[in-house]
């Protein structure tokens, strides 16, 4: 197999047709290009591919950049993680880099065709004249400026990568195997391993390691002696769980079978068997009385069949009803059910809110975006305390970025200013609090991305604004 890494060079870029100030279109090709890369170019059949794409930029003034997009014709995929940023010299020239990562899953055997990739994005051209805006920032500065770059449309494209896709083979395959391909550890539990017949026992089940979760099946459990009921199944991260309750039937049962879990180790190019017990189980008979019993004597002489029914009423019935009328005269006792009451409906809403948290990803990012903001507003600050104006800049970017995509639950990398600004029209956002968003966004791009200058004084506006921005949001 071949262990290098593939790097696929730029195919094309289209732009608008306005000119950079400062780097010609047809030259523009030495300053942008994309490299896709996998480990290898050979792997089997449903194998988890590490892929990766780069973006280089150098000396562009580019933003709203898009997550990258191909056709999945024959794979499977999971999403981009969140990119990351850094700085690369390649033959002399100091490039700005957006790392992209994510897994793919070949579908079928043979040659396998991986993109080409696209990303998309905007770079910023210099306007042929100047206009005049009118507002708070109708100056020199900010009219020869920020009002003097428009952005244009910016596509990159790479050449496909091909890769050999190897079928698993047929030799030591188990005649249980489900199609799991990876390196995976499986493991089992039951609990609790002492119980009464009709008491419910959990069996636990946990598949971990690298490979396609999500598709890969969980063993099933089949026996006689218990009652099975329908098993719960997720994945978090790097780990797929089940939970199902089982119930034993009868006081024979010693023990709960063993599980199998069969899948490919692509490493190793073979197939693995890993087993999970049996689990010890001991089961007794319930204890004289806690069994269910229907109400009937039918086969008691009748004098017996009346005690046992008048002893019923008084036990069960009557004396309890006694008690609980008695302690209806005492006002602590409505004291101590007005408190149960209350505790109980608080645990409620907050298992309620623990519950909301833990399933509406939208709600949990409003919730925190406050907090995310403060955060982003504090390391802005320490920048404009040391005069430090593009960290500044980027930090204030970063701050209002993320604000904005937690707040409409939006991808903070694929957020553009043209979404941005219709969420904000659609929420009823007041036009002057919607301007000075774009002019935050402006004055971040260009400092970021086009060498502009600027001072204390319009870092400490820009400040002002961003909190003030914030606090009405």
């Amino acid at each position: 197999m071949l262990n290098k890494f593939i790097l696929i060079p730029l195919l094309f870029i289209c732009a608008g047709t306005a000119q950079a100030e400062d780097v010609p279109i047809e030259n523009i090709n030495d300053r942008i290009f994309m490299t896709v890369s996998v480990p290898k170019t050979e792997v089997y059949l449903g194998e988890r591919v590490p892929l990766t794409v780069k973006l280089f930029i150098a000396q562009l003034p580019m933003r709203n950049v898009q997550y990258p997009k191909m056709d999945k014709d024959g794979f499977g995929t999971d999403n981009f993680s969140q990119p990351r940023q850094y700085s690369q010299v390649l033959n002399g020239m100091k490039y700005d880099v957006v790392d992209f990562k994510t897994f793919i899953y070949p579908g079928r055997a043979g040659d396998l065709a991986v993109g080409p990739v696209k990303i998309e994005g905007g770079l910023l051209y210099k306007a042929q004249g100047r206009r005049r805006s009118g507002g708070v920032f109708d100056d020199d500065f900010f009219n020869g400026f920020f009002d003097s770059y428009q952005e244009r449309p910016v596509t990159v494209n790479s050449q496909a990568l091909h890769l050999k896709v190897l079928d698993l083979p047929p030799e030591g395959k188990p005649a249980n195997f489900t199609g799991a391909v990876g390196q995976l550890d499986f493991k089992a539990s039951i609990s609790p391993a002492e119980v009464k017949v009709g008491d419910p026992v959990t069996l636990r089940m946990a598949i971990s390691g690298e490979g396609n979760l999500k598709s890969i099946p969980m063993p099933v459990f089949n026996s006689n002696a218990v009652k099975t009921y329908e098993p719960q199944i997720k994945v978090e991260g790097n780990a797929k769980t089940l939970e199902q309750v089982i119930i034993p039937t009868g006081e024979k049962i010693i023990e709960v079978p063993p599980l199998y879990f069969h899948y490919f180790d692509p490493i190793d190019g073979r197939y693995k068997t890993l087993r999970q017990g049996p689990f010890p189980l001991k089961v007794t008979a319930p204890a004289p009385g806690q069994e269910f019993k229907a109400v009937g004597f039918t086969n008691l002489p009748q004098n017996n069949a009346q005690i046992q029914q008048v002893d019923y009423v008084q036990k069960y019935i009557k004396g309890p009803l006694e008690k609980l009328m008695a302690l209806g005269k005492q006002p602590k006792f409505w004291l101590m059910l007005f408190g149960a009451g209350l505790l109980w409906g608080l645990w409620v809403l907050w298992m309620r809110f623990k519950d909301r948290l833990a399933k509406d990803t939208a709600f949990a990012r409003r919730l925190n975006a406050s907090r995310h903001a403060r955060e982003g507003l504090n390391s802005a600050q320490k920048y404009l305390n040391t005069g430090e104006a593009r960290e500044f800049y980027n930090a204030v970017f970063k701050t209002l970025s993320h604000y904005l995509a937690d707040k409409f639950h939006k991808p903070a990398g694929s957020l553009s200013w043209d979404q941005a600004q219709g969420l904000l029209e659609q929420s009823k956002i007041p036009p002057e609090q919607i301007k000075a968003v774009k002019d935050l966004f402006d004055a971040c791009d260009a400092v970021r991305f086009a060498g502009g200058r600027t001072n204390a004084r319009r870092m400490g506006e820009d400040m002002a604004k961003l909190q003030a921005v914030i606090a009405f949001l």
